[in-house]
């Protein structure tokens, strides 16, 4: 498993306070989730960072950026199976199965599947590319 990317929530007039603000941005509107998504890639270290800006008070990171402020959200892990991640983790202590869904992300290669754990205060993420059945 390799770390993906990083997902921090936050406001849009706070990402200027990062260490790390993408020169190349990719803006998406996830209208599922109801946030805006700013991602930028570290070349760096081969990251990529994903600023999550809820959009109303309906949006998946709002109560947590209330409770939090503006914090490091979740650690996403690129996988080639999510079935067997999800497998293993679902009888795993400790984490909590929160959600699976498609996004497209064309700055990630396009349409992707994602499945969110919690585990010990941070969300997890793993993500691969999505695969018809």
């Amino acid at each position: 498993m390799k770390i993906h990317h990083i997902g921090i929530a936050t406001s849009e007039k706070n990402i200027k306070n990062y260490f790390f603000r993408p020169n190349k941005r990719f803006t998406y509107i996830d209208k599922n989730q109801n946030n805006k998504l700013i991602i930028g890639y570290n070349k760096d270290n081969n990251l990529w960072i994903e600023f999550i800006i809820p959009l109303n008070k309906k949006s998946t990171v709002y109560n947590f950026l209330n409770k939090h402020g503006s914090s490091i959200h979740h650690i996403a892990y690129y996988v080639k199976d999510l079935k067997a991640v999800k497998k293993k983790y679902l009888n795993r202590a400790g984490y909590i199965f929160v959600d699976s869904f498609q996004i497209n992300l064309p700055c990630f290669g396009g349409q992707m599947e994602t499945m969110f754990f919690y585990n010990k205060n941070i969300f997890i993420e793993f993500l691969s590319k999505y695969k018809k059945e």
